[in-house]
Formats: C-alpha cells, sequence, structure tokens
C-alpha cells in the first residue's frame, strides 16, 4: 500500500507563509514524516531568487523597494522570478528516501500531475529538459528543487497570469536597451494559462 500524501492548501495568504511552510516541513522532516504537498496563493506580490544566486548580481535593490517588493532567498535552486496571486503554487515536499535517486527523476515524479492538470485543460504541456513545464514550445510554470536536511523538495508556480513589467523592472540591467531586449525575450519565452485558454480558468478549477 503506497504511503499517503498530506494535501495542505493554504489558499492566499501571507507572501512570507508561501515560503515558510513548506522549509519548515522539510527541515523538520525525518522518515517518519508524511509526505506533503503545499497548494497557496501569495495575497502581496515579491521576488525570490535561488540558493546559489547573487542578489545583487540579478535584482535591482532600489527598483524593488520603489515597487514594494519584498525579496526572498529560497534554500533550492532555480533562478530569481517574481510572484503574485495570479500564480498557483505547488511545493512537494518528500522524504528522500520515497523519491529517485537521480535529481532527473524527481523532478519527473513531481512534475507528472501538473503537466497532466494542463492536458486536461486541453493544453499542449510537456516536461522539457530536465524540469521546465512548457505548453506550445513556451515556459508556463517555473520550477526550482533540492535537498533541505532529509526532504527533497520541488517547487514551482502555474502562471494564471504574469507582471512581465514588473519583471523587467527588477532586474539588475547595465543598460535600458538591454532590459528593453530582456523584456521582449521574456513575452517571447513566457505564457500563461489566460493567453492560452480560451476562457480564464480560476484557481479553484486547477
Amino acid at each position: 500500500m503506497p504511503p499517503v500524501i498530506r494535501l495542505l492548501v493554504l489558499g492566499t495568504t501571507h507572501w512570507l507563509r508561501t515560503q515558510s511552510v513548506y522549509h519548515a516541513l522539510a527541515e523538520t522532516m525525518t522518515a517518519e514524516s508524511p509526505d506533503t504537498i503545499i497548494l497557496a496563493q501569495p495575497l502581496q506580490p515579491y521576488l525570490c531568487i535561488g540558493y546559489h544566486q547573487e542578489l545583487a548580481s540579478v535584482l535591482d535593490r532600489r527598483a524593488c523597494a520603489r515597487m514594494s517588493l519584498p525579496i526572498a532567498r529560497r534554500r533550492v535552486g532555480g533562478g530569481a522570478t517574481y510572484l503574485d496571486v495570479n500564480q498557483l503554487f505547488y511545493q512537494c515536499v518528500f522524504h528522500h528516501s520515497r523519491v529517485p535517486a537521480v535529481v532527473s527523476g524527481v523532478y519527473a515524479k513531481m512534475l507528472a500531475a501538473p503537466i497532466a492538470t494542463l492536458k486536461t485543460l486541453g493544453l499542449n504541456a510537456e516536461l522539457r529538459g530536465e524540469n521546465e513545464i512548457e505548453v506550445n514550445g513556451k515556459r508556463i510554470a517555473g520550477t526550482g528543487g533540492g535537498r533541505i536536511g532529509e526532504a527533497a523538495v520541488v517547487v514551482g508556480n502555474i502562471l494564471f497570469d504574469f507582471d512581465y513589467n514588473a519583471m523587467t523592472r527588477a532586474w539588475r540591467a547595465p543598460s535600458e536597451s538591454f532590459r528593453r531586449l530582456a523584456s521582449a525575450a521574456l513575452r517571447d519565452r513566457i505564457t500563461t494559462l489566460w493567453a492560452e485558454l480560451p476562457r480564464a480558468v480560476s484557481p479553484d478549477e486547477m
């Protein structure tokens, strides 16, 4: 009989709680702890950087302050991203002994459900590379992962909508012309549910 997986639905909640809950569960996990999937949406927009990123080289702290965007560093990998209530977070915290030994296998296991959900909505979703969920060649979900204590952690977010302008303004850029090029590349590379579907799907449906 497979182990029971606990589901925690935080709903819309304080931005810091969308990071603190899965970190706390991972820090305290033992082999006896239940594997857990968390779903959440941040009430307030914020920025989050990956564990190994250098803040000063990725984000413009003055610009972030002007936009009243707090910055958090997560203890798993992935890149800097803008997060708000138009995104649904899924956070998988499993004991390392109950997931595949290789990283690609961990991502394949944890990302199977988001991909299946997108396909159920009629979207051409697939896993590209090790951990990129794409629809028609564009990313529709950000993902990151790593090991925290005894826990294998994979986090991601399904984009209903995305504030391209806020993300672009928050970046550390050598010039405004470079920022414009990066903004255009971002729009070419990332899509959203509301852009891809003929009707607006709600987070509750997802």
